[in-house]
Formats: structure tokens, C-alpha cells, sequence
């Protein structure tokens, strides 16, 4: 079954998969927190998962280069610094724009951290040594799990949607268990 998806028809992209390191803390699925830092820079908490979206950590007054000779000045410091901040499992990253993935945080991120952004972004920042950046096509869905794959695996399979789904594994298992509801799509 087809479904529009921008100015053309087509089929919507599989699903991809991304393992993350389990925590020691319970998985809570009736509440979540957001956490404003600054710009676009968020921490959400949600079923287990800690995500950083559109880390921009320069402070009041330095600027951000914007391409083409374009620079904006930032007007308010973030929340907390950068070194502040508690372990997260993943970035999520709107595009590849310094007022969204600033040089600071190009120098301070961890290279092994997974970053979720688009294809173009994805490329640039894996030659920036960003060895876990991961595109998304447009519509293209994301599931986000912390249990073993081999678990996950066969879930999946008995759900029958082994034919829709790609499995990316990044570093060790890690056995943690998340209740369905706990499965996030972006």
C-alpha cells in the first residue's frame, strides 16, 4: 500500500534499529522530562532513554557561523555547561547547522556517541571521526531498544515484521528489559 510521503508517492523507508547501553535505573512509561537548555538544546527523558537534541552549548555573546558568511550572536548562555551534563544514551541532531552542533561540543562530544541526523550530516560527521553517526532518510522511522538483540531479534520476528526492520549494533549487549510501550519511533 503506497502513501504520500512530500511531493512525490512512495513507499516509507524501513525501519532502523539502533541498540543502546542499558541503564540501572527502572523504566518508567507514564512520565518523561524535558529539560530546556538553551536554542534548541533539550534533554528528554523518556522509557529508560536519555536523549540531547541540537547540543548548541556557545555562551551569551559568542557567535555562531551559519555559512556563506552568515554569523548570528547568542543571546542567552545555556542552562548547564556542557560538562555538566548527565550520561545521555544518544543525540538527536535536526541538522547540521552550528547554532544546532556548535564547535564546542564538535570538540567535547564523545566520538563513540550515537547521533541520529540526517544522511548529509551523517556523512559529514563521520569524517569528523563521529564513528556512530546514523542518517535518516525523510519518513524513515527509528526504533530505539535496550535489551539483547537476540531478544529483540526474536520479538520482531514473532510480531512478523522481521521483513521491515534493519538491525545496526553498535559495542556490547547489554540485557535490560523495556516493556513494549517503552519502544521509541522518531
Amino acid at each position: 500500500m503506497s502513501r504520500a510521503f512530500g511531493p512525490k508517492t512512495e513507499e516509507p523507508p524501513g525501519i532502523s534499529t539502533v541498540e543502546l547501553a542499558s541503564s540501572d535505573s527502572l523504566v518508567n512509561v507514564e512520565r518523561g522530562s524535558i529539560y530546556f537548555i538553551g536554542t534548541a538544546t533539550m534533554l528528554i527523558r523518556y522509557a529508560g532513554f536519555t536523549i540531547l537534541t541540537d547540543p548548541n552549548f556557545l555562551h551569551q555573546g559568542e557567535y555562531v557561523r551559519l555559512g556563506y558568511g552568515l554569523r548570528s550572536r547568542r543571546l542567552t548562555s545555556p542552562a548547564i555547561p556542557f560538562e555538566q551534563l548527565p550520561p545521555y544514551d544518544l543525540v538527536l541532531l535536526s541538522h547540521l547547522h552550528e547554532d544546532h552542533f556548535d564547535r564546542r561540543v564538535e570538540t567535547l562530544l564523545d566520538r563513540g556517541t550515537t547521533i541520529v541526523t540526517t544522511d548529509h550530516a551523517a556523512v559529514s560527521l563521520t569524517g569528523k571521526g563521529f564513528r556512530h553517526s546514523m542518517g535518516l532518510a525523510t519518513w524513515q522511522e527509528l526504533s530505539l531498544f535496550k535489551s539483547p538483540l537476540s531478544e529483540f531479534q526474536q520479538e520482531v520476528k514473532a510480531a512478523g515484521w522481521d521483513d521491515r526492520v534493519r538491525y545496526l549494533k553498535h559495542g556490547e549487549t547489554y540485557n535490560f528489559e523495556v516493556p513494549a510501550p517503552a519502544v521509541m519511533k522518531f
